[in-house]
């Protein structure tokens, strides 16, 4: 998954910001408290305030991406790469990314049926993790 490059004039706070979401393991997902932790640990002092600001920049400038879990409290972030889907555990809340061909084809005939223009296609699938289907057996 290639990441875009941030853009040389992002405020220094902001690009820390990134720099937290970009150094995640694929497949890794936090709220903007988990966030804020992880840059308070490399800054400290840094303000909430700071933190929630830069998430809105970073996210008009699609170097972030939010993920906002039906049924889920705050938005999770993640930075930008390719598009993907995600499985949300009922049980556990763990979210993992689905690397899945969605049938581009077939969503654009179905939106021209309905006279609809996309613009954006997120696919979340919800159910319960092998882990929790385990501690319920």
């Amino acid at each position: 998954m290639t990441m875009p490059d941030r853009p040389k004039r992002l405020p220094t706070n902001y690009r820390l910001v990134h720099d937290v979401l970009r150094d995640l393991a694929p497949g890794r997902h936090l709220a903007a408290e988990e966030i804020f932790e992880q840059v308070r640990a490399r800054k400290p002092g840094f303000g909430h305030s700071t933190v929630y600001r830069a998430l809105d920049r970073l996210c008009a400038l699609k170097l972030i991406k939010p993920l906002h879990v039906p049924g889920g409290g705050a938005a999770l972030y993640e930075a930008a790469g390719a598009d993907h889907s995600h499985f949300v555990c009922r049980s556990c809340g763990r979210v993992s990314d689905l690397a899945l061909d969605l049938p581009v084809a077939a969503i654009d005939a179905e939106l021209a049926r309905l006279d609809c223009e996309a613009e954006e296609i997120a696919v979340t699938v919800h159910g319960r993790c092998g882990a929790c289907r385990a501690m319920r057996a």
